[in-house]
């Protein structure tokens, strides 16, 4: 995704360190996508308040809105947000192999290969 807001958020961000900003193209390239898919209401009041740094009481008197619609609004994107980046948290590993679920086979290979072999509890 070319988006010019990915590129200048990584050039402050990562401080010249490749890994980071590889690491930050990413996710920042799925957080935009998703901040862009909210509705107009929402992305700009998620924009005044957390981007902007203004309070929910300022955001109300900025958009003509009860501070409680700007609450509710920054609770439905920070949902919103949460799920569109759910999907970049590593998935969790396998469970762990019990050592009664190794063969005697297996436990003679990992012998052979002088690799530890768990000892059955």
């Amino acid at each position: 995704m070319d988006d010019t807001r990915v590129e200048k958020a990584i050039a402050v961000d990562a401080a010249g360190d490749p890994v980071r900003a590889a690491e930050l193209r990413q996710t920042y390239s799925r957080l935009l996508a998703a901040l862009d898919r909210l509705p107009a209401d929402m992305r700009t009041t998620v924009v005044l308040v957390a981007l902007q740094g203004l309070s929910q009481a300022e955001a109300a008197v900025v958009l003509g809105c009860p501070a409680g619609t700007i609450a509710w609004r920054m609770h439905a994107a920070r949902k919103h947000l949460s799920k569109a980046l759910r999907t970049l948290r590593p998935k969790p590993l396998p469970r762990r192999v019990r050592t009664a679920d190794l063969s005697a086979e297996l436990r003679r290979e990992l012998c052979e290969a002088g690799l530890p072999v768990p000892v059955m509890p």
